[in-house]
C-alpha cells in the first residue's frame, strides 16, 4: 500500500505543472517553453514513477507468498498504527 501512496505522491508535481499550464493556454495566455531544468525534474519523476510501477505487482506476489511474514508481530501495535 506504501508503494500506491509514493506513486501518487510523485505523480503530484508533474501534474501540477501540466495543469496550470493547460489552464494557461485555455486562457489564451501565450506560454514560453518549458526550461530545461523542469523538464528534466519532470522526466525524472516520471521515470521514477514507471519504474515504481514495476515494484508493485512485485511487492503484491511477495505479500501472497508471505514473504518476510513475521508472526510474531504484536496485533496491538498493528491496530494502533490505523487508529
Amino acid at each position: 500500500m506504501s508503494s500506491v501512496a509514493v506513486l501518487g505522491a510523485l505523480s503530484f508535481f508533474p501534474a501540477i505543472v501540466f495543469f496550470r499550464r493547460d489552464m494557461a493556454r485555455k486562457e489564451g495566455v501565450t506560454l514560453p517553453p518549458l526550461s530545461d531544468a523542469l523538464v528534466e525534474r519532470c522526466t525524472t519523476i516520471i521515470n521514477a514513477e514507471i519504474s515504481g510501477l514495476i515494484f508493485i505487482p512485485l511487492f503484491a506476489s511477495l505479500m501472497a507468498r508471505g514473504v518476510f511474514y513475521v508472526n510474531d508481530f504484536p496485533w496491538a501495535i498493528g491496530v494502533a498504527l490505523y487508529a
